[in-house]
């Protein structure tokens, strides 16, 4: 999986592993929003695909449709809204936990009741209210993935 450039005697943390894996492989880390409202995923997508050309974005309007997604490449940030039709953000996040435990998650919300917001948080890094400035959401993916330029 590591190209043979690695030196099996150096301890490095799972964020330098994973940036230094990123870095040799040309493989962007993958930063997965969903939100059923599409003018949301729209305007993340427009600002951050520009402010952040290291990272890959992947946007569902759904859960059941972020599952299919993640089971094709699985994301190493995940952005989820609580409030969907059909599957709601909770039970979304209890089957994509149990899918992708090393993903790290974030729950964006504008509001939920505090029974709600303990389950949540049993589930994800952060709870997030919205509305989300994009500035905020791209220093969680930074910090949760930092990448360094190869320049």
């Amino acid at each position: 999986m590591f190209s043979s450039k690695w030196e099996p005697h150096v301890i490095l943390s799972s964020i330098e592993v994973s940036c230094r894996w990123y870095k040799e492989s040309s493989m962007k880390p993958l930063v997965m929003f969903v939100d059923d409202d599409p003018m949301i995923l729209a305007s993340i997508h427009r600002q951050l695909s520009r402010k952040m050309p290291a990272y890959d974005f992947v946007f569902c309007e759904s859960g059941a449709k972020a599952l299919v997604e993640a089971a094709k490449r699985s994301p190493d940030v995940l952005f989820s809204d609580m409030r969907m039709p059909g599957m709601d953000g909770i039970a979304f996040l209890n089957e994509f936990v149990k899918q992708h435990p090393v993903t790290i998650c974030f729950a964006m919300t504008g509001q939920v009741t505090l029974t709600e917001r303990a389950q949540i948080e049993l589930l994800v890094k952060l709870v997030l209210n919205k509305p989300v400035d994009c500035a905020r959401i791209a220093e969680h993916i930074q910090s949760a993935i930092p990448v360094v330029d190869a320049e």
